[in-house]
């Protein structure tokens, strides 16, 4: 993550990785702690959720195709 406001995305547990990984990404999404436009690293949120890479683009494949982020490949 390149923001301190990203900081309100922390590990999950209870429920599949992936689904965890969506609710925490939308719920920092719809309170603010991820703002429009603001970019962030794979690497840096895999590792403040404690989930691997691939889990974490399942969850990003995920919230592209409800519309809440947009994926830039290389950027």
């Amino acid at each position: 993550m390149t923001s301190a406001r990203a900081e309100s995305v922390g590990p999950v547990a209870g429920i599949t990785r992936r689904d965890g990984a969506i609710q925490e990404i939308r719920r920092a999404i719809v309170r603010g702690g991820l703002l429009p436009g603001e970019k962030v690293t794979e690497v840096g949120l895999a590792t403040q959720l404690g989930v691997s890479r691939p889990t974490l683009r399942e969850a990003l494949n995920q919230l592209a195709r409800e519309g809440l982020l947009v994926q830039e490949p290389f950027r």
